[in-house]
């Protein structure tokens, strides 16, 4: 997930004895997931740790280089963690001081959500996540909100090949969520 790198296709027929150039059309291939903003209407003060992006996902397949199909895929339920378990997510500047503790690379500050606030998501490596699609060319996860409410903030979200998907949360009061 942290080295995520887009994939791009095309294909072209054509004689090597023509003089004409072949003419390429790229297009994307991978599902591209993207954090827009994070609104707080709960009344009160939020701790966010960060996203978990669980499903069936493929973590190999085939790319067709002539016709742009996906086959012989790999694929596991599996989680993605948003910033990964390597990095320490800490919610005050004063915390950033320092090596992180053992057994993590980094340190990530999330500061506190105030009520009434939105923001970007401040993620170590990005606010977007690519993703193999299916056979299909979609693939459905579902997102967790990481907090300090207690609650559980998950909702399904379907991604489409070449198309990026910007998800703009707003948790409301009885931390419900709302998706744009």
């Amino acid at each position: 997930s942290g080295g995520n790198v887009d994939l791009l296709q095309a294909s072209a027929s054509i004689s090597r004895s023509s003089s004409n150039p072949a003419q390429l059309n790229f297009t994307h291939k991978l599902a591209k997931l993207t954090f827009g903003t994070i609104t707080n209407n709960t009344g009160e003060t939020i701790q966010l740790n960060g996203f978990t992006v669980s499903g069936t996902i493929n973590s190999e397949a085939k790319l067709d280089l002539t016709n742009g199909g996906w086959s012989g895929h790999v694929s596991s339920t599996t989680s993605i963690q948003l910033p990964p378990p390597f990095v320490y997510v800490v919610h005050t500047p004063a915390e950033m001081a320092g090596p992180p503790p053992d057994g993590y690379a980094a340190k990530a500050l999330i500061e506190p959500l105030l009520d009434k606030e939105t923001v970007l998501p401040n993620m170590a490596m990005g606010r977007s996540l690519l993703l193999i699609p299916n056979a299909n060319g979609k693939i459905t996860v579902d997102v967790e909100v990481n907090n300090s409410t207690g609650e559980t903030f998950s909702f399904p979200i379907e991604l489409e090949e070449g198309k990026e998907k910007i998800v703009n949360i707003t948790i409301g009061r009885n931390f419900e969520v709302v998706i744009e």
